[in-house]
This record gives C-alpha cells, structure tokens and sequence, in this order.
C-alpha cells in the first residue's frame, strides 16, 4: 500500500508540502507550513498502533519535527522569543521517540553496510544484524499510542503548534536572508574544520549544519526552481553522504559498547569496527569534495542564490 493510500486508510491528513510559495504572503506560509507540518507528526502519534507501521509513523514524525525545526531557524530573526520556545518543545518531543527509533535504525546502518560491500566479507556484520533484529523488535512490540514516550511527544508537538499560532506577523525577506546566512556560515565553518579534522564530532556538527541549509533551501526553492534546484539536489546528496557516515559512528559506537554481551554473540567486534570505519573514510572523502561545491563560492553566493529571487512583500500579513 502507498504512503498516500495507507495514510487515507488510517484517517491521516494530506500530504505535507514543504515548500514556501512565493505568489503568498511570506507570514502566511510561515505559518501553514509549520502548522502543516506539526499536524502530521501528530496525526502520525495520534493513531499509531492503530496499524501495522508504528516504526514507519515514528520515523515520520520525527522528521516533521527536522523540518518544523529548520523552518523556524529560517525566520528566527523575525521570531524573537519564540523560536526558543517552539524550537524547544519540537525537540524535546522528538527525542521521546529516539528509543523506538534507534534499535531498528541500527539494523537498517548495518544491512546497509552489508549492500555497500556486496556481501563480500560480512559475515559477522551478517551475524549481528540478526541478532540487532530481535532487539529491534523487542523494543517496538505492543507499543501504540499510549505508550508515554508517544503521548509526551505528541502532548510537546501539540504544545508547539498553539505557539505558532501566535507567531509575530511579521516575517519578511530581510528575515529569511538572516536566518539563511547563519545556517551557511555555521556549515561553512563546519566544512572548513572537517577538512582539517575529519573526526566522528566535527563531522557530526557539519552534518547538522548541512541539513538545516537542505531544508531551507527546499522551502525556498519554488522562487527559482531552476537556480534553487541543483543547490536542493546537491544537499540531498550530501546530506545523506553525512548521514550514512554519522550512523556508521553509532555502529562503531554500539558495537564497543557491547562487546561481551550476547548480542555480540559469535560476532568479531573488532571486524565490525574496521568495516565501519574503512567506509566512513571513503564516504567523508566523497562529502568534503561535494562541500566544496556547496560552500565554495563563500555566503553571500548561497545567500544570494537562495534569497534574490524571492519577492519583496509587505512584512505584516
């Protein structure tokens, strides 16, 4: 069943469309994209456990909250105050859902691995997937929506979507370039520090860095779609280039963590660990060479790019 249809079958809302339209006031959109966004997370935590997708609704939800997130960090100059409050009420919400998510997510980082190496030398990453698989089960069986970590998150998202519904009404472009400048010049930095230490910490901040200028360039991308476009695809990439390095850490992680234990049963942890890292090399190299062309023109040319086009309005709605 498609994510549309399955959504229609449990009685969840429409699509989210993560994108700002230029054609409307800048405050509106604001506003109906958070909004938007917020009332599919909890539609999602509300009537999970009502079918068969609890790991799927979790991990929706969560991005939600990503992109609610990064969303406001676009326009926090004109938020004030409010930002923090949201910011904090989104984040917290979504950390409730971690320990549902992290198990199987870990299954998912080393099947991945398995696929990157063609199979070639992965029995003992074959071993542990299988034991992780259990786990992962065991933490989500019998868990629907009035599991605690579910209804706090869901009680914080409602939370956050009464705050935006007194959002100040005034949002303007001046603001949008704020908020974009910031995001790049803390992934630009970010970048630049990564290429001289490639170290799990360093890379995991650039990581966060280049996922919120991701989001906000999505957002903005409906201005100039063909100028905006390849930016979009060129974060996407690189987003998930960093993405899968930082879940190899976690593996890494893990798998030191639990030496000893039989989840690590007949499973050469050591082994786990050179696979792991001999990939994360070869993905680090791939995005410190795709940040050079994200971040190699300098600021002002992402800002330009992603702002210029985008209308002058009225900042009051």
């Amino acid at each position: 069943m498609s994510d549309v249809n399955r959504r229609a079958a449990v009685g969840k809302g429409p699509e989210v469309t993560y994108r700002l339209d230029p054609d409307r006031p800048l405050v509106d959109e604001v506003r109906r994209v958070a909004l938007e966004g917020l009332d599919d997370a909890i539609d999602r935590l509300r009537e999970t456990g009502a079918h068969a997708d609890l790991e799927d609704d979790v991990h929706e939800a969560r991005k939600r909250g990503k992109e609610v997130r990064g969303l406001i960090r676009l326009v926090r100059p004109a938020l004030g105050d409010a930002y923090a409050a949201v910011n904090a009420e989104v984040r917290d919400g979504a950390r409730e859902l971690s320990s549902l998510r992290d198990a199987h997510a870990l299954v998912d980082t080393v099947e991945d691995l398995i696929a990157a190496l063609d199979g070639n030398g992965t029995d003992d990453l074959e071993r542990l997937a299988g034991h992780l698989r259990t786990g992962a089960s065991a933490a989500t069986d019998g868990v629907d929506g009035d599991d605690p970590r579910i209804a706090v998150a869901r009680s914080r998202m409602e939370t956050a979507r009464a705050m935006v519904a007194t959002w100040p009404g005034a949002i303007d472009v001046e603001a949008v370039a704020g908020g974009v400048a910031k995001t790049a010049t803390r992934g630009r930095k970010a970048w630049k520090a990564s290429r001289k230490d490639a170290g799990d910490e360093q890379v995991h901040e650039w990581r966060k860095r280049v996922k919120y200028l991701w989001y906000q360039a999505r957002l903005l991308e409906a201005a100039d779609p063909d100028g905006i476009g390849p930016l979009v695809a060129q974060l996407d990439e690189l987003s998930d280039l960093l993405g899968d390095e930082h879940d190899l850490t976690v593996l890494v992680e893990h798998a030191e963590r639990a030496a000893g234990t039989d989840e690590m049963a007949g499973v050469d942890g050591d082994r786990i660990v050179d696979l792991a890292r001999a990939r994360q090399a070869t993905l680090r190299t791939a995005a410190l060479h795709l940040g050079e062309e994200v971040y190699g023109d300098g600021v002002d040319a992402l800002v330009g790019k992603l702002v210029d086009q985008w209308p002058v309005q009225s900042s009051a709605a």
